[in-house]
């Protein structure tokens, strides 16, 4: 059997080809277990009181995670992932609701959605990039949101982009 020779390092990524590639495939309600919710002070009121008190593994998307850095316009529903949705409602003091909802709990298909988080005002947000596919798969003005975020991607790589990947561990 003879095999291809080794084709190199890879030295560039079409990301924003992945990050569309990713949202033609992926949705976050199916992607999610997720359960709406109406947050009776507000959205942003229910984070900012989240971020005062210990309530698990939690991180915002979606227009409150654009909004953060590409206003577009005011958020209304706090798209939230979260590894114990039942204790974020209860900390919340949120309301099951089936129309009218402020809030989208998620539990993420992967946990990975937690990992390279950034922080605003105690608010933990999805990484940049995840919010931009959670952005261009939404509702409503989601996708115009989730293209101004692209935008603001591709005008500032150095500030979100790794510079570089980490060196795998060795097996042992």
């Amino acid at each position: 059997m003879r095999l291809a020779p080794p084709r190199g390092a890879i030295t560039s990524v079409d990301w924003e080809g992945v990050l569309r590639q990713l949202a033609s495939t992926y949705s976050f309600v199916g992607a999610n277990e997720t359960s709406t919710w109406v947050a009776p002070g507000g959205a942003e009121q229910l984070l900012g009181d989240l971020a005062d008190k210990r309530s698990g593994t939690w991180a915002v998307t979606g227009s409150f995670a654009s909004s953060s850095i590409v206003p577009v316009a005011e958020p209304e529903t706090a798209f939230t992932y979260t590894t114990d949705p039942e204790r974020l409602a209860k900390i919340g003091r949120l309301l099951p609701a089936t129309t009218g909802a402020n809030v989208v709990l998620a539990v993420p298909y992967d946990e990975i959605v937690f990992e390279r988080t950034r922080e605003s005002a105690r608010v933990p947000f999805v990484s940049t990039t995840r919010t931009a596919v959670d952005d261009l798969t939404g509702t409503g003005r989601m996708p115009e949101e989730g293209e101004a975020l692209v935008a603001w991607l591709r005008r500032n790589v150095s500030r979100w982009q790794a510079t570089s990947l980490p060196s795998p561990k060795a097996a042992g």
